[in-house]
């Protein structure tokens, strides 16, 4: 077997340094392998899943994020943001989450897919691309452009849970125009959520007497200084607004409260995280009847002059947070959104993430109207809702699409007359 000298380095030091036969892994130009006497090459890095085969044949799988490929006289270096081997995860706490999420939720996995509606946007986040100064086409779909997106997704699979996602515009797309999209999504959905800007209580309530079951608002940092500056206009840069969404929500009576923070946006992630954790525990002492769900999404390097990240979560640090949460909390859903890579959603659909989107697109009307429009954020997973349903089942999990029903919330009631 012909072999070539491989040489990965990262911020934190050498991590392999030896012969190899094969190096596989995602770039800016596309997935490439690199073997023996391939011509001299030099590419950034993407993030996504690299293998190593080795020179005896064996092969190491990797998480990859960010840097340089290069291959150069026969010899091959890659200077990686994050490298992380597959098999350094952490097995205990692993383990711990793997029993507790099991203990609670079976080896269920609720399926979800969400539609952007408008990517209109009066805020200037810094870091997303809709905000209000980037020169780009901005779409509002009507209501039977709304009503062909629900049919398309039919065709996909059997969904019946859809978050229904738009840009922060309540003059051109607020409470009236989500509850039409709502009253139009109930002949389809069985459960609807939305991500909108936040509302008033009385909002709320409308939306839920609309057929709305919950609502995921990402609160994307803690630090109440630094949110001005990652949100310097609109009403987005109103910390205690958005940050008191919450509570307004419980009051409301909404079903489902889903929360979030954007990893990258502060260099001390793990703080982020944590103060989600009293938040949820807060919530849960004061709305009690409410279902809570947590995401920490993580913000990728960008390839031009775009935001750049203020912190690289690595694969691993995922893994641990996932972990932590999971036994600090039993009962809340960890969702996995299609942002992070298959292999990821693969091994941790079975160590306590609950709930995965599938399939989705990210911009408006991407299932028909406009499928080629600019997304807010790439998708990693790229893979059907069929596929990503066929790979569950091959892990033991049971995908459910439908998990909830207003008929649920008349029995509760009754029970408690």
């Amino acid at each position: 077997m012909n072999t070539f000298h491989l040489r990965i380095v990262t911020m934190d030091g050498k991590v392999f340094d030896d012969q190899a036969s094969q190096i596989f892994l995602r770039t800016i130009d596309g997935d490439v392998a690199i073997r023996a006497g391939h011509i001299n090459y030099c590419s950034g890095i993407g993030m996504g899943q690299a293998h190593v085969t080795l020179a005896d044949g064996h092969e190491r799988y990797a998480a990859c994020i960010g840097g340089m490929v290069s291959m150069l006289n026969g010899e091959c270096q890659v200077a990686a943001t994050t490298w992380e081997w597959k098999e350094e995860i952490d097995e205990e706490r692993a383990k711990k989450a793997k029993e507790r999420a099991e203990e609670r939720f079976g080896k269920t996995m609720s399926m979800f897919i969400p539609l952007y509606i408008t990517n209109s946007c009066s805020n200037s986040c810094v870091y997303c691309g809709f905000h209000r100064e980037n020169p780009m086409a901005r779409t509002i779909l009507t209501p039977e452009q709304i009503e062909n997106e629900y049919k398309a997704i039919k065709q996909l699979a059997p969904f019946e849970n859809i978050l229904l996602v738009t840009g922060e515009n309540p003059a051109k797309a607020g409470t009236p125009y989500l509850a039409k999209a709502i009253d139009i999504a109930k002949k389809y959905f069985s459960n609807v959520k939305i991500e909108v800007m936040p509302l008033s209580t009385e909002d709320y309530k409308t939306l839920a007497d609309h057929g709305m079951n919950g609502v995921i608002c990402f609160q994307e940092t803690y630090h109440r200084e630094n949110y001005k500056l990652y949100h310097p206009r609109g009403m987005k840069s109103k910390f205690e607004w958005r940050c008191d969404g919450f509570d307004r929500m419980g009051m409301a009576g909404v079903h489902s409260i889903g929360m979030g923070v954007l990893i990258g946006l502060e260099k001390e992630w793990r703080t982020d995280v944590v103060m989600m954790a009293y938040h949820l525990r807060y919530l849960q002492k004061h709305y009690w009847r409410t279902k809570y769900s947590v995401n920490f999404p993580r913000m990728r390097p960008a390839q031009n002059e775009g935001f750049q990240p203020n912190c690289f979560m690595t694969d691993r640090e995922l893994a641990q947070a996932t972990f932590a949460m999971r036994i600090f909390d039993h009962d809340v859903d960890i969702s996995y959104s299609t942002r992070e890579p298959a292999f990821i959603r693969d091994n941790m659909a079975t160590l306590g993430v609950t709930t995965m989107s599938a399939e989705s697109k990210v911009n408006p009307g991407g299932y028909h109207t406009y499928p080629q429009a600019l997304e807010q954020f790439s998708v990693s997973d790229e893979r059907t809702a069929k596929v990503i349903n066929a790979r569950l089942k091959e892990l033991g999990r049971e995908p459910v699409w439908k998990d909830w029903d207003a008929s649920f919330d008349l029995f509760g009631a009754l029970q408690n007359k």
